[in-house]
């Protein structure tokens, strides 16, 4: 290759040209892919493909993770899943995305949080804030922002504040405007857009409106850029006087909240990020103590954890199937998917006093994620 096609292959690469984006969120700069990832490489063929791009992904995470006290910059990894096509992995394939189902997505998490936890909390957040729309949306709004988000490879935070009052929303007619101060998701401020959630007066219920994560009104903490190895990387934000038309309000029509038959997966699916993130940590805890030259780790518990994944990824597939049924789900399909990713969820929780009991004999500091380790019972 000449070097004028080479020089204009790497203009390509780094600025190649892009889907128009909607004014929801202007394009963030382009500085070119960090070194050694290249180019994005062409999407994978079929789920063996993907499942392979998932651990090339992990590597690479693993392979350049900071040393001891170092934080990761989130929006290096965000740059990077984008790249792998991780970030529009649940996206249709009409508008160039994988068009994969929740099973899926919820094994990559579970992955990516092996190599890094915060990561892997910001791929899993992310994949159930770019799902508010079909779950709890309008039909309108879940066409029109399912087809920008994946068209654009937006990635998705949100700061919501629906118990606290820190963040509130105001009636002020024909607009809602929005001030206060909120935690948000891991990779929120190294995403494109966010959304706000907050209670407003005079309403019964709680108000959910996506705005550019770059949006003048907002201003994020230094620590939410920043991913520690084994913390959660998630920081807060300040909303000043952040104005959007009731318009922008998911799920609403004249102000009024319309039912959707999927809003009761939301916390569902959070929960079972949850989960696999607690999967992908025990597998982090006891792949460190046994390559650290720690004890051999028990065939109990093995089988213990490989069980546990078992039932997660059980959940994750009848998420995925009630996700892909025309129509209403079910009081009945929705109980059942309770059930599941409650016991999932008790499974997870059981491998911490197991997985922390298998490190202690090791050698001192063999084991980084041990202290973060810990899941949460409910």
């Amino acid at each position: 290759m000449s070097r004028t096609r080479t020089t204009t292959a790497r203009r390509q690469c780094r600025h190649g040209a892009r889907s128009p984006r909607s004014s929801l969120a202007e394009p963030r700069p382009e500085a070119g892919p960090p070194a050694g990832t290249g180019c994005a490489p062409p999407a994978p063929s079929g789920l063996p493909g993907w499942s392979r791009r998932v651990q090339e992904v992990a590597a690479l995470i693993e392979a350049t993770a900071p040393g001891p006290g170092g934080a990761r910059d989130l929006g290096d990894a965000v740059g990077l899943l984008r790249r792998a096509g991780l970030v529009t992995l649940l996206g249709p394939v009409a508008q160039g995305a994988a068009g994969l189902g929740w099973g899926t997505a919820l094994r990559a998490v579970r992955r990516i949080a092996e190599a890094d936890g915060s990561v892997g909390r910001a791929l899993g957040e992310h994949y159930v804030w770019s799902g508010l729309p079909a779950f709890q949306g309008t039909a309108g709004q879940a066409e029109e922002i399912l087809a920008n988000s994946t068209r654009a490879g937006w990635f998705f935070g949100a700061a919501i504040d629906l118990r606290e009052g820190g963040l509130v929303a105001f009636d002020t007619g024909l607009d809602l405007e929005f001030s206060g101060w909120s935690a948000s998701s891991t990779g929120a401020a190294a995403g494109d857009v966010i959304w706000l959630g907050a209670t407003v007066a005079g309403h019964a219920d709680p108000v959910l409106a996506l705005v550019p994560a770059r949006h003048h009104g907002l201003t994020f903490d230094e620590t939410a850029v920043q991913a520690r190895p084994g913390g959660a990387g998630e920081g807060g934000v300040t909303v000043d006087r952040v104005v959007l038309p009731w318009s922008a309000a998911l799920g609403r029509v004249e102000k009024e909240q319309r039912p959707r038959p999927y809003r009761p997966l939301t916390p569902l699916a959070l929960e079972l990020v949850e989960v696999n993130l607690h999967l992908g940590a025990a597998r982090a805890v006891l792949r460190g103590t046994s390559a650290a030259g720690g004890p051999r780790t028990d065939d109990g518990l093995l089988a213990l954890l490989d069980h546990v994944t078992t039932l997660a990824d059980r959940a994750g597939d009848l998420l995925e199937d009630l996700v892909l049924i025309p129509g209403a789900v079910t009081p009945g399909d929705r109980e059942d998917l309770v059930a599941r990713v409650a016991e999932a969820a008790r499974g997870a929780a059981g491998l911490g006093p197991e997985v922390t009991a298998s490190t202690r004999a090791g050698p001192a500091g063999s084991c980084p994620h041990a202290t973060s380790f810990g899941p949460t019972q409910g």
